[in-house]
C-alpha cells in the first residue's frame, strides 16, 4: 500500500530501525565507557570504581578489562592482530623487529618449545604452537602469555631507544 509516495514497508522499516537502535544503544553504552577508559589510560581507575561500586568483579568482567588494556599495549608494541586457531597462536606485526622480539620472548618465557615458532617474514606473522597443560585455563594462560610477550617487546624497545 502506498501513502503519498511512501510505501508502508518504508514507514514500518524506519520505525523498526529506530526501535532497534534504541535497544542496541542500551547494550553498547557500558562498553563505550570501557573503551574510552582503555584509550585514555584510565582503565585502572575504572576497574577500581567498578569494584568500589559493585564489589569484586566476576572473572569475565576482569578478563574484559584485561583484554582492553592488552589491546592498547599491543598497539604500542606493534602487534596488529592476534588469532587463535586450535593450539596455534598467530601474531601479526607491523614491523619485523617487534616480531623477532616476540619470538625470543615466547621462547624465553617457556610459552613455546624451541623450534616450534614459525616466522612468515612476508606477512610479518609469527606462528606459535602453544603448550597448554590444562585445557580449562586456556583463556587465562593466553592472556597472561600475550601480556608477557607484549611487555617484553615494549621493555626491549625502550632499552633500544
Amino acid at each position: 500500500m502506498q501513502f503519498g509516495g511512501i510505501y508502508e514497508d518504508e514507514i514500518v522499516g524506519k520505525m523498526y530501525d529506530r526501535r532497534l537502535m534504541r535497544r542496541f544503544i542500551r547494550y553498547v553504552l557500558p562498553y563505550r565507557r570501557l573503551i574510552v577508559a582503555a584509550r585514555s589510560g584510565t582503565l585502572e581507575e575504572l576497574a577500581a570504581e567498578l569494584t568500589d561500586r559493585f564489589g569484586e568483579a566476576p572473572l569475565p568482567v576482569r578478563q574484559l578489562i584485561e583484554v582492553e588494556g592488552l589491546k592498547v599495549k599491543a598497539a604500542r608494541a606493534g602487534l596488529e592482530s592476534a588469532t587463535m586457531k586450535g593450539d596455534e597462536l598467530q601474531l601479526k606485526f607491523t614491523e619485523e623487529r617487534a616480531m623477532a622480539l616476540a619470538e625470543t620472548a615466547a621462547e624465553s618465557e617457556g610459552i613455546v618449545d624451541k623450534n616450534s615458532a614459525y616466522v612468515d617474514a612476508e606477512s610479518k606473522t609469527l606462528y606459535l604452537k602453544l603448550r597448554f597443560e590444562e585445557v580449562n585455563k586456556r583463556q587465562e594462560l593466553l592472556l597472561k602469555w600475550l601480556n608477557s610477550i607484549i611487555d617484553d617487546i615494549i621493555f626491549v624497545g625502550r632499552l633500544a631507544s
